[in-house]
């Protein structure tokens, strides 16, 4: 009886430990992600340091142990939007995506931008775009 509670005992730190180790991996691989919602309208133009433009209200940063990742999503047709960064940030990936054509989704860099993905990607950097846009 003894080994039996013992043997039980041993399944569940081990699953406990199993638990914690996943967490703990998912938070060394970037796993948040913040996409930018333009303070509402993710259309819109704005300022990459303004909290309020970012899902979850927080830039994009180093504030994790990894860092983030920042997704620039679809621009609705004929629509522009520029992200300005005017300051130093250091991310952990950037993904930005045109599929609508007709739509301008850009990035202007008055200041640094470091890509820090330390995982072993070798692309950081992910840009989808459609035929014609």
């Amino acid at each position: 009886m003894q080994t039996h509670v013992s043997a039980l005992r041993l399944i569940a730190n081990l699953r406990t430990g199993l638990i914690l180790l996943l967490i703990g991996l998912a938070a060394a691989n970037g796993a948040t992600t913040r996409t930018w919602d333009g303070n509402g309208d993710s259309n819109a133009s704005g300022n990459w340091a303004t909290a309020a433009n970012w899902s979850g209200d927080d830039v994009p940063d180093t504030g994790l142990s990894a860092g983030e990742t920042a997704s620039l999503p679809d621009v609705a047709a004929a629509g522009t939007r520029t992200v300005t960064n005017n300051a130093s940030h250091t991310i952990y990936r950037l993904q930005m995506t045109q599929s609508t054509a007709g739509g301008v989704n850009k990035l202007l860099l008055n200041g640094p931008l470091t890509l820090s993905d330390s995982s072993g990607n070798a692309n950081p950097f992910s840009l989808t775009a459609a035929a014609g846009v």
